[in-house]
């Protein structure tokens, strides 16, 4: 049951996201009390200057943070918007990414360390700049997760590519595509097939069916990309190989020799 609570003289109690995580970003939304010491996990902001979400009592927030699903919070004054970005570690590029939070002025509090090193970051969700430099960040690691599968550089092209899927604000073709991609060349068919029924059990047939045609694109993209780099790769050995039967050593005594330049057939 969906409870409100006005925004006024509410605080921020907790964030519902796991304090440890394998995933490069986690988002939380944020449990609130309000004045009255009722608890409210916040599911909606309002026009009307409240939020709404299922009610909680101070045990139940109590049990999430025990359990590690909620992350406690010093107390903060509750803003519309407010939302809890989690960024750890494993994420390309980290630290440009806190120091673009903090320039923008899109924090609402001084970033905090969390469990494993993870910097803990409460950003207020309305404003544009926040989710544009989200997405910013998911296409950042998106490319790069494509141009290490088109290397062959797989490895990195998994890590890249589950970067992306954390970053991703929803189900993205192109990224679940990718990332089953860099599974399979890895050797993990399981978890690429567990991409493609995540997919299906989240958005339906149609949308899998979307999914493997993108992953069937990629791959003729990635093959086309691997015949045209052998061929440049092959013009460029038989330059070199005429480059150098245009030439022949003369014998110009027992310690000396020079290479002087003879016609080959066919080359001006």
């Amino acid at each position: 049951m969906n409870t409100p609570l006005a925004i006024e003289n509410a605080v921020i109690v907790a964030a519902v996201t796991p304090p440890r995580s394998k995933a490069a970003f986690n988002r939380g939304r944020v449990i609130v009390r309000g004045p009255d010491g009722k608890h409210v996990d916040v599911r909606t902001y309002t026009s009307t200057g409240a939020v709404e979400g299922p009610s909680l009592s101070k045990t139940d927030v109590e049990d999430l943070v025990a359990g590690k699903h909620a992350i406690a919070w010093d107390e903060t004054t509750l803003v519309a918007g407010a939302a809890l970005w989690v960024l750890r570690r494993n994420l390309p590029g980290r630290d440009r990414c806190l120091h673009q939070l903090q320039s923008k002025q899109c924090l609402l509090t001084t970033p905090r360390v969390g469990a494993d090193d993870a910097l803990l970051c409460m950003v207020d969700e309305r404003s544009p700049t926040v989710a544009t430099l989200r997405d910013q960040w998911h296409k950042e690691a998106l490319t790069r997760a494509w141009h290490n599968t088109s290397q062959g550089e797989l490895r990195q092209a998994e890590l890249d590519a589950k970067a992306a899927f954390a970053l991703s604000r929803g189900l993205d073709v192109k990224t679940l595509a990718v990332l089953s991609l860099a599974y399979e060349g890895n050797g993990r068919e399981v978890r690429a097939r567990g991409v493609i029924a995540m997919a299906e059990n989240s958005r339906g047939s149609e949308f899998a069916s979307l999914l493997e045609r993108e992953r069937t694109r990629l791959q003729q993209s990635r093959c086309a990309l691997h015949i045209a780099t052998t061929v440049v790769s092959t013009n460029s050995l038989r330059e070199a190989l005429l480059a150098t039967s245009s030439r022949k050593f003369v014998d110009l005594g027992p310690r000396t020799a020079r290479l002087v330049p003879t016609p080959v057939l066919g080359v001006a």
